[in-house]
């Protein structure tokens, strides 16, 4: 049996939807049975904070085989929504292309409330779920199959 840790950086801001997609994170492991996953879940302000605590674990002594970004941005009346999604999503890519731990995105960006309800929903036995919690942990698994070929 293959054991694996994982470490789950979650945004708290938007916290019914990120929660949604940690119970995601948590479906896709229990339906992995065959693997040992480990988790250790950070809390983070906002989604903003999430790219400096991955530099942090990336770069530090405790060692993961995975990390799993869960957060949610909201587009509002201003401007911030394209400064905040653009400057998360380049910053996890760029720290994901250096690193040897894989870094998955789990953040939802979104126009409207209802579009990041449908992106985190937990009702699992739906055929048209789209739980991105559920797919950054999936996607996880996935490549560290593939880094162990």
């Amino acid at each position: 049996m293959k054991n694996y840790k994982f470490c789950i950086i979650k945004s708290e801001f938007n916290e019914e939807i990120n929660n949604n997609l940690l119970k995601g994170v948590e479906r896709c492991i229990t339906e992995n049975s065959n693997l040992s996953i480990k988790t250790n879940v950070i809390n983070v302000p906002g989604s903003f904070e999430i790219p400096y605590i991955c530099n942090r674990l990336v770069n530090g002594k405790k060692k993961y085989n995975a990390i799993i970004t869960l957060g949610c941005i909201i587009k509002g009346q201003t401007a911030h929504f394209e400064y905040i999604s653009a400057s998360v999503i380049n910053s996890l890519a760029n720290l994901n292309a250096k690193s040897n731990i894989p870094i998955l995105l789990g953040i939802i960006t979104s126009y409207d409330r209802n579009q990041a309800l449908n992106r985190s929903m937990i009702n699992f036995d739906e055929e048209n779920n789209l739980n991105i919690g559920y797919n950054a942990c999936s996607a996880a698994i996935k490549l560290l199959s593939l880094k162990n070929a």
